[in-house]
């Protein structure tokens, strides 16, 4: 069995599996010179307005990683 915790993920979800997630996050990360593209764009999506609830949506791709690094930028409370 690859992923003996879930019917429905067919991917590995052990230690070595998270390891390599998270070299792969780094990569992105490096390549594309931080956490995501269009810095200025998605600090000015995020910026938080009054009377207007920010969320981000996270589709299970990887650890989540980039999220609790993303949730220290200045835009925390989105």
């Amino acid at each position: 069995t690859i992923n003996n915790l879930s019917d429905q993920y067919y991917l590995p979800s052990d230690d070595p599996e998270w390891t390599r997630l998270e070299k792969q996050h780094i990569a992105v990360v490096i390549g594309l010179g931080g956490l995501y593209p269009a810095k200025e764009e998605v600090r000015a999506i995020l910026e938080p307005q009054e009377g207007e609830t920010k969320r981000i949506l996270d589709l299970g791709c990887g650890t989540g990683t980039w999220y609790i690094l993303s949730v220290n930028r200045p835009f925390s409370d989105s």
